[in-house]
């Protein structure tokens, strides 16, 4: 308990400060310009403040010294020290508290038993102490959950931090040839020759070779894609305020959405049902059958060979690439040889090692990463994972495909359209956004220019 006459000293203290900082105020001259009016104001409110502080101190000592004088301090009784296991096992939900109110029949005094504490009582002490375990016990700790101090623990969106929702690129479609979609048609016709004419050797006084060319006409039909999203007004109006704009937040992936899409029709496309005919939907491509339970690297070399030679022999024109799913490629690039030493390794100042046979030219996923037997490999994540044969159905494999990108022409727009409409559903205050655009692909003008690898030498890699 606090001394009262030293606390009333210090009030009689702060008090002559308090005087001494107005004296001085009152009996500054503010016209002279050396006077710093403002520290003498400081000085007195700091007197001002230690005086209210002093006071304060000074009335709750007052209050605990009538507190102890009005409350009969119990006699001291010997007591058996509490063992410190009795004392653990002290608990606030089985035991009335220690300090009740003296209409709950409580007759201790806490603040008699401060006074006794200190004289030496010692179970004063004890009473103290679980008096102390009692209102810890009752005690709710603030913590970061609601309705306990988590409330004012404020979330922080990164606007700026967005995430994009991912998506495969187009790099199958960017690699063949691209031609400008033309205007007022929904189909692209392309005579071709069917049947050639004849050219054989002629001998004196016989007929020169005569066989008539025949004709055919290659119809590719122009596809829509297209995308829409509705939003609120209130998401739009409160976004661009905020500095986010969700419509340019929807336009992004409407449009990379729509990428996706035109290169997945590229490779896969039905033909049917409004679709592209896709290069692996192209029948008379050269179909090539890898068989194995263990497949390895060189089984795939060499049929990737086959397939190139397809090409040539019946295209009389070489491939220009690879394309094959990322998983394929990360499978060749696992590989070993009975050593373990791989056998497609990174470029390296244009030295390879003595067996490889491909190089790893970049990491990326999709595009170009390296090349095997010449060839650069394309990789490309809409290249499908469930194949059987040419046909798009049947077992988990991943295609390997073999082609010569000039010959695969893609006809389409500089870029897709995009527009939006606040009228259309202004009945329930939205807005539609959409994209859309015409393309028109075709891997059909040479089959063989073509080839694809599948079999069960290509079903899911292990690794």
């Amino acid at each position: 308990m606090p001394d009262l006459s030293a606390v009333e000293a210090s009030v009689r203290d702060a008090f002559a400060a308090l005087e001494e900082a107005n004296e001085a105020i009152q009996g500054a001259d503010t016209t002279d310009e050396s006077v710093d009016v403002d520290a003498l104001e400081a000085a007195f409110a700091d007197a001002e403040r230690n005086h209210k502080s002093a006071v304060e101190k000074l009335e709750r000592a007052k209050r605990i010294e009538t507190a102890r004088n009005e409350l009969p301090v119990q006699p001291v009784e010997a007591s058996a020290p509490v063992a410190p296991a009795a004392r653990a096992a002290v608990s606030a939900g089985t035991e009335p508290f220690v300090y009740r109110d003296a209409n709950e029949g409580g007759s201790t005094s806490f603040f008699g038993d401060i006074y006794n504490a200190r004289k030496g009582d010692s179970a004063a002490g004890e009473r103290l102490e679980r008096h102390q375990r009692q209102m810890a016990e009752q005690r709710t700790n603030l913590n970061s959950t609601d309705g306990t101090g988590g409330d004012f623990v404020i979330p922080v969106y990164l606007l700026n931090q967005w995430l994009k929702l991912a998506r495969a690129g187009r790099p199958f479609a960017n690699a063949v040839n691209k031609q400008q979609l033309p205007l007022s048609t929904d189909s692209i016709n392309m005579p071709r020759i069917t049947g050639g004419a004849s050219v054989a050797v002629q001998t004196d006084g016989n007929n020169v070779s005569s066989t008539d060319i025949t004709t055919g006409n290659l119809a590719v039909p122009v596809v829509t894609a297209a995308g829409q999203q509705d939003f609120s007004r209130q998401l739009f109006d409160r976004t661009v305020a905020a500095g986010t704009g969700i419509d340019g937040i929807i336009a992004d992936d409407l449009l990379r959405a729509y990428a996706t899409q035109v290169d997945s029709q590229a490779l896969i496309g039905s033909g049917a049902s409004g679709q592209a005919k896709g290069i692996l939907s192209v029948s008379g491509v050269n179909g090539i059958t890898y068989t194995s339970a263990s497949p390895t690297l060189a089984g795939l070399y060499g049929k990737i060979a086959d397939g190139i030679q397809q090409i040539h022999t019946k295209r009389y024109l070489p491939p220009t690439a690879v394309i094959m799913h990322p998983r394929r490629w990360a499978w060749c690039l696992a590989q070993g040889d009975s050593a373990n030493r791989p056998l497609i390794v990174p470029t390296a100042g244009n030295v390879q090692a003595f067996n490889a046979v491909g190089e790893l030219g970049t990491i990326a996923s999709e595009n170009i990463v390296g090349s095997i037997q010449g060839l650069p490999v394309i990789v490309d994540s809409n290249v499908p994972t469930v194949m059987s044969g040419t046909t798009l159905t049947g077992g988990a494999q991943d295609a390997v495909i073999i082609t010569r990108l000039e010959d695969q022409f893609l006809f389409e727009d500089a870029a897709p359209k995009v527009r939006v409409f606040e009228e259309t559903l202004s009945g329930s205050l939205q807005i539609r956004a959409q994209v859309y655009g015409y393309f028109a692909f075709t891997a059909e003008r040479y089959a063989a220019s073509t080839s694809v690898i599948t079999g069960t030498g290509v079903t899911t890699p292990s690794f």
